[in-house]
């Protein structure tokens, strides 16, 4: 009788309160409150019933102003034919031009090899992301139905979602089981919610996407015993992602993970690690100076191991991949590009292709593909694969193209952590050559040679994003707005999921005269959640309307924002342009100290206070500033021509001289 009525209040204090989380749980769900936790959501579009990415999916592992996007796609996950998914992470995903990555290369390859199937590519890869969150992605691609599933990750595992926290004593938060109830805690609205309400208690606290350099702090020696456990976890994910595909009816393809031969560790040398790794990278020059390639590539596999900073899969992950060729397909790609002699002209950076690049591996998987065809249907041999330049012709890939991709890394070079590496100069000269040539070479002509393919392209509904983004961009760089406005309309309406679309369609709308219509659709175009997209929102059309001369309208909307949230730099920025460009210096310097203030390391902000003691004389202060500007971008062109100015009225002509030859690596602009 005791031992019943213990079990019976037992029952009582475990049943009802879970009673009552799911009562909430469904309510929060009914209201709505959250978003779908899945890598694939349900859609009705006019051809039918389909599956699309989700864009919300990415507030489940970020900060609201460091979310990432899925690139966007549309799968009945039905249709009989050839598909494809690839899973990854930046690299895998084509950034810096999503459009010429690996996976659509792989689609032109597929469907030109074998004409007589329908062949899909799905690119589910997705930038900032590590193995913990990509199991989860597996898991929900079961919907799409996929024949093969292409897995290349492994360079974000020590700076991912869930990537070891600097200064933590315990190693929890990198074991396979914390990610897994984190994401599990994260897929319940009610666990939203409350993550919701916490981070409006530190929204000030929360910042922008600063790429790598924001990883920077995430310091792990070569001894240390969190690198052990970032392996173990990488390990643990991957088995489960081959899992996953298994069930999903799968077969998995697994790709070793490339990284730029000969370039320098990105610690500072200061570490025992750093040390280590810059003395191992300078071992593999001398080697590759002797003409002794094998252990050249050794000794630069070695520093890449001992670099601190893990920005790139090392050797170990790698390995991991190789050792499951028993249970999945493996590519080494890895070994692949390395035996190339034109292997380093393949990456833009450290772990990202060029299209070149990304068609060497889309040619890898391609070729790895065909032994498992027939077992997806598929008996036929395939013809002959297309040539580099047929891919890349089949995507519409231009010099205009290539010239707004390499400005796109030109500028991402120059910040940290790229800043810091040995090897600097060098990588930085070669991008600024590189676009000094694509800007002399084209012109109004070549410009609209490429609008008028895009064009043509764009003719079908719905209307392709990936040409219909850079359609719009080429009107709005021959200042075609009609034109551009059609187009953004398009998008918007016919991919209405896509933030990135109602964002310009916003921009159009203000620059159109419909200010609130445009506010309403900017904020549609950022990441839902708090204060953030309506400040974002009304920062842009403010923008928009100081370039276009509407600074009064401009001014209101930025003071309303700094009102509202004091914490947002942008908006203290943005309001010192305008206040400059009026003459209102005091206004101005004011505002660009309280953006200092919220961002410190604000790099415009500090040389825009150099202009301005520039203009009034304060020749001390101005030369601070500049100075303070270079701290956090060395390479900043007009911190640096602005800081020759002030040297040379003081004097200091060999100063001024090293600014040059430094101006003459770093700024694509100079002659």
């Amino acid at each position: 009788m005791w031992a019943r009525r213990w079990l019976a209040k037992v029952a009582l204090a475990v049943v009802i309160p879970l009673s009552g989380l799911v009562a909430v749980e469904m309510f929060l769900r009914w209201v709505p409150v959250g978003i779908e936790p899945s890598w694939t959501v349900h859609e009705e579009v006019a051809t039918g019933s389909v599956w699309r990415d989700n864009p919300d999916i990415g507030r489940l592992w970020f900060a609201p102003g460091q979310v990432r996007s899925p690139v966007p796609f549309r799968s009945s996950g039905a249709e009989p034919g050839l598909r494809v998914v690839v899973l990854g992470e930046s690299a895998a995903m084509g950034d810096p031009a999503p459009a010429f990555g690996f996976a659509p290369q792989l689609e032109v390859l597929l469907r030109a090899a074998y004409p007589g199937i329908s062949v899909e590519v799905v690119n589910a890869a997705m930038t900032a992301i590590d193995s913990s969150v990509i199991v989860d992605i597996a898991r929900s691609i079961a919907r799409l139905n996929p024949d093969v599933v292409v897995v290349y990750m492994g360079n974000n595992e020590a700076i991912g979602p869930f990537g070891p926290v600097p200064g933590t004593r315990f190693l929890t938060s990198i074991e396979p089981w914390y990610a897994r109830a984190v994401l599990t805690a994260r897929g319940w609205r009610i666990g939203q919610w409350l993550r919701g309400w916490y981070g409006d208690l530190v929204e000030n606290e929360s910042t922008g996407w600063r790429g790598l350099a924001q990883f920077s702090d995430r310091i792990i020696e070569p001894d240390s015993p969190v690198l052990d456990a970032v392996h173990r976890r990488y390990g643990a994910n991957l088995a489960s992602i081959l899992a996953a595909i298994r069930r999903a009816g799968a077969e998995p393809l697994v790709a070793t993970v490339a990284s730029q031969p000969f370039r320098a560790p990105f610690a500072p040398p200061a570490t025992p690690g750093g040390v280590a790794a810059l003395a191992a990278y300078h071992e593999s020059l001398d080697l590759q100076a002797r003409g002794e390639e094998g252990a050249a590539q050794a000794a630069w596999r070695r520093s890449r191991d001992l670099d601190p900073r893990r920005f790139r899969a090392d050797t170990v992950i790698n390995d991991q991949v190789r050792a499951v060729a028993g249970h999945a397909t493996v590519v080494d790609v890895e070994a692949h590009l390395l035996a190339r002699p034109d292997a380093a002209g393949l990456f833009w950076d450290h772990v990202h292709f060029t299209p070149h690049g990304n068609y060497e591996v889309a040619r890898l998987l391609a070729e790895g593909l065909v032994p498992l065809l027939p077992r997806r249907g598929v008996g036929e041999s395939p013809r002959a694969w297309l040539s580099r330049e047929e891919v890349l012709e089949a995507l519409i890939y231009t010099r205009w193209d290539d010239l707004n991709t390499t400005s796109v890394m030109h500028a991402r070079l120059l910040r940290p952590p790229f800043a810091e590496v040995a090897d600097h100069p060098a990588l930085v000269a070669a991008s600024t050559a590189r676009l000094r040539d694509l800007r002399a070479r084209i012109g109004l002509r070549e410009v609209t040679g490429v609008r008028d393919r895009l064009m043509a392209a764009c003719q079908v509904a719905p209307i392709p994003p990936q040409h219909g983004v850079r359609l719009l961009r080429v009107f709005e760089e021959l200042e075609q707005w009609d034109e551009a406005w059609g187009v953004a309309r398009r998008l918007a309406a016919e991919w209405p999921h896509v933030r990135a679309h109602h964002h310009a369609l916003g921009r159009h709308l203000v620059r159109r005269g419909q200010v609130a219509e445009g506010l309403a659709a900017l904020e549609r175009g950022d990441v839902p959640g708090g204060r953030r997209p309506a400040a974002l929102a009304r920062i842009e059309a403010a923008t928009l309307l100081a370039e276009l001369g509407r600074t009064t309208e401009s001014l209101d909307l930025l003071s309303r924002v700094v009102a509202e949230t004091p914490w947002l730099g942008k908006a203290w920025y943005n309001r010192a342009v305008v206040y400059g460009r009026l003459g209102q210096l005091d206004l101005a310097e004011r505002d660009f100290l309280q953006a200092l203030a919220c961002e410190p390391d604000m790099v415009e902000a500090f040389n825009n206070l150099g202009v301005i003691a520039l203009k009034r004389n304060r020749f001390e202060d101005a030369e601070r500033h500049f100075r303070q500007a270079l701290e956090q971008v060395p390479g900043h062109a007009s911190a640096l021509r602005n800081l020759a100015l002030v040297l040379q009225r003081r004097g200091a002509h060999a100063e001024v001289a090293e600014i040059g030859q430094r101006l003459a690596v770093f700024d694509p602009d100079r002659e």
